[in-house]
C-alpha cells in the first residue's frame, strides 16, 4: 500500500535498563533491527524516532526528532505525523522499539482495519489495555497530538 510510512521509536533513555534496550539481542538480531524488519514490508520507509538528537547512523535510515525534547514518545509520535504531511503519505505504522513478539502480520491487520473502517487510529490491545506505541495513525491525527504537547500532555493517549 503507497502512502504508509513506518516509525521505531528508539528514542529512549534506558536509565532502568542501565544500557540501550534497543540494542538488546534476541533471535539473532537486536531489538531495534528486529522492529525494522517487521515494518519494512509494509510501508514505503521506516524511520527512526530517537529522541533529541541522532542515533544508530549504521542502519542507514533517517532520524525523526522529537518535536519537544524530554516530553517522551508522544513528541515521537508527533514527529512521524509531521513527516506524513511532509510527504504527503496518509498513515503511519508505529512501534516501540523495545516491544519484542511483533511481527509483519500484526501490523498488516492494523493497517487494514484502519483503512477499512477510515479510522483517525487502530491500537493493538493487549490483556493490559490498549498499546498506544503499537499502533496505526492516521495524518488527521497530527492536530490533535500537536494541541495535547502544547497543551502539556506527554501521555500518549491524552488526544484521542
Amino acid at each position: 500500500m503507497k502512502g504508509v510510512l513506518g516509525l521505531v521509536l528508539c528514542g529512549g533513555e534506558s536509565r532502568r535498563m542501565g544500557r540501550d534496550k534497543a540494542l538488546l539481542p534476541l533471535g539473532g538480531s537486536s531489538l531495534l533491527d528486529r522492529s525494522v524488519d517487521v515494518l519494512s514490508p509494509l510501508v514505503d520507509e521506516v524511520f527512526l524516532g530517537t529522541g533529541d538528537g541522532p542515533r544508530y547512523p549504521e542502519l542507514g535510515l533517517e532520524c525523526l526528532l522529537d518535536v519537544q525534547a524530554g516530553v517522551g514518545p508522544l513528541a515521537g509520535l508527533c514527529a512521524g505525523l509531521e513527516a506524513l504531511e511532509a510527504r504527503g503519505a496518509e498513515w503511519l505504522v508505529l512501534v516501540a522499539c523495545d516491544t519484542p513478539r511483533l511481527d509483519t502480520s500484526l501490523f498488516r491487520v492494523l493497517l487494514e482495519r484502519a483503512v477499512a473502517v477510515g479510522a483517525d487510529a487502530c491500537l493493538l490491545e493487549s490483556d493490559g489495555g490498549m498499546e498506544p506505541m503499537c499502533a496505526v495513525y492516521r495524518r488527521t491525527c497530527a492536530g490533535p497530538v500537536r494541541a495535547a504537547l502544547e497543551g502539556g500532555e506527554r501521555r500518549m493517549r491524552s488526544f484521542h
